[in-house]
């Protein structure tokens, strides 16, 4: 006859496989949802509209989306900074720390500062806005290559790596090859994750990509990359896949204050992942008074699933 302690310990070894089980299959059916939208400068018009509506008013026609995600990633054109320490440059831009409250609020949580403005207000500028943005809890994607910003949910994990490859040709070759270099790492340390490379390229105003950008992501895709996105050019630019990565060349501005009807057209990129499998969409949106809004058909334009 067994004692009690005999049917508790076969009690146990019943139910931990039960658990086991459970606890596995809720991990397999969680789904990690990212998006990504394009330039965003809260400064010259931008600027006065915040003066007279608040910067939730750029935002009311994407926040819900934002707030669905498990993050919501921008390319945050200027220095959030009280610093005025203006660079030898056409444009400067510069807006209030603030800001980054506001950007919280309405459901950003990641943003990315390789590019051409983040340095408008010098290094002082810089390091306010790195300050700003950590105090406000938005994470700022890392600049370092070699330690990519992670976004786990789950068993599905994606890092974000963030580069800047506007410049000589000097200099552009040796990021493109650090960056390379740390795709190419990471995917062999943690082959179940997924690379996705935010990229500041391209020229500015043109609609489709150029053979620079095309030799760029090849090398890129050859190291491991997902998913490739850029930003830059202020236009959205067409979008190609090489091998099973697809490449979103520009996503255009997100809140900008060009006028002109080509820069009105914008897109959010939304990536999901479960279990293993990685699928992308691309949500085409209107500029309307500044404000990004959705087309009147919801419909992605582009679902790509490598």
């Amino acid at each position: 006859m067994k004692t009690k302690d005999g049917f508790f310990k076969d009690f146990i070894l019943i139910l931990f496989p039960i658990l086991m089980m459970t606890s596995c299959s809720s991990h397999s059916d969680e789904e990690l949802k990212i998006l990504i939208g394009g330039d965003v400068m809260l400064d010259r018009g931008i600027g006065r509209v915040i003066d007279n509506y608040g910067v939730s008013f750029l935002f009311n026609g994407i926040r819900e989306d934002l707030k669905s995600a498990d993050a919501s990633i921008i390319n945050l054109e200027c220095p959030l900074t009280d610093t005025l320490i203006p660079q030898h440059k056409k444009y400067q831009f510069r807006a209030s720390p603030v800001f980054a409250d506001s950007l919280l609020k309405n459901g950003v949580t990641h943003a990315c500062l390789e590019n051409n403005h983040t340095h408008d207000q010098g290094e002082l500028g810089y390091k306010q806005t790195l300050e700003s943005l950590s105090r406000a809890g938005i994470i700022s994607v890392s600049s370092n290559p070699f330690s990519p910003t992670k976004i786990e949910k789950g068993d599905n994990r994606i890092a974000l790596f963030n580069a800047n490859l506007l410049g000589n040709s000097q200099y552009v070759s040796y990021w493109q090859s650090q960056l390379s270099k740390a795709i190419e790492e990471y995917k062999r340390s943690d082959k179940k994750a997924k690379a996705v490379v935010i990229l500041h390229w391209g020229d500015e105003y043109e609609p489709i990509h150029s053979q620079k950008q095309e030799n760029i992501a090849k090398l890129l895709v050859g190291a491991g990359a997902d998913v490739i996105v850029g930003h830059h050019p202020h236009v959205v630019q067409d979008t190609m896949r090489l091998g099973n990565c697809p490449v979103y060349y520009s996503l255009g501005n997100l809140i900008f204050d060009h006028n002109k009807m080509a820069r009105h057209k914008s897109s959010l990129l939304e990536i999901s992942l479960k279990n293993g499998k990685l699928k992308t969409s691309l949500h085409e949106l209107r500029i309307s008074n500044y404000r990004p809004m959705h087309n009147s058909s919801d419909q992605p334009r582009y679902n790509q699933q490598p």
